[in-house]
């Protein structure tokens, strides 16, 4: 229990999945602690758990190496804005969730302004750049990870992290005790293209082509909170009467026989759904020359890194085209039972859940040793 209920806790997101385990963890630390002062860089999650938001992460969702360097000019000023609030605010500590290109710049300057810094869910070094870890092990106080392989990985490093399991175990499983399972009549093709418009302007057309490929099953398209049912509009165009839903993903996939998904925590999510899937990805041809020189790992779903095999398909860059993606989709629904073991052992890896309250009891731990 912290002993003060003075303690301020700042966190910082910048896309969907991170203002999700933000909001999870100030659930689980008001659980734990008396901590009523929460400000946040977030989104609705973390809003409605009660963090006072100074950014929307709709401000500050950008991917690839291209799409940061196009935009280098508003990030110079977002970091430039969220130090001064910080300044401001004063925090006990602060919690870097994800995020990892501003995160880990953030983390340094934190180190600097000998600022208390917790970072939940690691930055993929796994993939790429190794040589940060020098950095991490420098700058951050305490590392929460959510995947498996993780802190094994640190470990080879002289790092010695926490790992707590994946918060999206508990999300899931949350959702599933307040619905009623229903018969669904229609096969249902979910069509999760990702959350920044880049990804949905690139991804939503060839899904939507293959979709038309497969009049056995019905397409709907899972709309990001962050995008404009106009944005997807002008994606489509004006005569497109495939349905874009405001539900979530969850609601989606509870009815969804297959899953064209963009790579991200969505395909994780998919599996612990039991639903087949293949993970599409495209960016900038530049930001796609630069990682393929950079990232060192053989695949790019969460799904098939943690099971460390092949479950699903994976349809990369010039690879993912109508033809090759409606070929997937009808072997991933003839191959369901294979995909639906592989997602089994991919659950036995993940464990058992209850992620956001151990990441909460490590970071009010650590909170007390650093107050006392």
């Amino acid at each position: 229990m912290i002993q003060t209920i003075n303690t301020k806790v700042y966190l910082v997101a910048g896309e969907a999945s991170g203002d999700l385990i933000g909001g999870q963890l100030i659930h689980s630390l008001k659980k734990l602690s008396p901590i009523s002062n929460y400000r946040a860089w977030g989104g609705e999650r973390m809003e409605a758990a009660g963090a006072k938001l100074s950014k929307h992460i709709r401000e500050t969702n950008f991917m690839g190496f291209w799409e940061v360097l196009r935009n280098a000019y508003q990030i110079f000023h977002l970091f430039k804005e969220i130090k001064t609030d910080i300044q401001k605010f004063q925090p006990d500590i602060v919690v870097l969730i994800d995020y990892p290109g501003f995160n880990l710049r953030l983390a340094k300057w934190l180190h600097q302004n000998k600022i208390p810094v917790v970072y939940y869910v690691s930055p993929q070094v796994w993939a790429w750049k190794a040589s940060r870890i020098k950095k991490i092990k420098k700058w951050v106080n305490l590392m929460i990870t959510i995947l498996p392989f993780e802190k094994d990985f640190y470990a080879r490093f002289g790092y010695e992290v926490e790992y707590v399991g994946h918060p999206l175990i508990d999300e899931i499983a949350s959702k599933k005790k307040t619905k009623t399972p229903t018969i669904q009549e229609t096969k249902i093709l979910d069509l999760l293209p990702g959350s920044r418009f880049q990804e949905i302007s690139k991804m939503l057309p060839i899904m939507t082509e293959a979709a038309k490929k497969l009049p056995q099953f019905k397409p709907i398209i899972v709309k990001s909170p962050l995008i404009s049912t106009e944005e997807y509009t002008s994606v489509l165009g004006p005569s497109s009467k495939i349905e874009i839903s405001p539900d979530g993903a969850f609601s989606i996939l509870e009815r969804a026989s297959l899953a064209c998904v963009g790579s991200g925590t969505a395909t994780l999510e998919t599996a612990l759904m039991n639903v087949p899937q293949v993970v599409c990805y495209r960016v900038n041809s530049l930001s796609f020359y630069l990682a393929k020189k950079l990232v060192k790992i053989p695949f790019i779903s969460l799904v098939n890194l943690i099971a460390g095999r092949k479950i699903v398909e994976e349809l990369v860059q010039e690879r993912f085209t109508t033809s090759i993606l409606t070929d997937a989709l009808l072997k991933a629904d003839q191959n369901r039972s294979e995909i639906l073991k592989g997602y089994l052992s991919l659950k036995r890896k993940l464990g058992k859940g209850g992620a956001s309250d151990k990441a909460a009891a490590l970071i009010i731990q650590f909170i007390n040793e650093r107050l006392n």
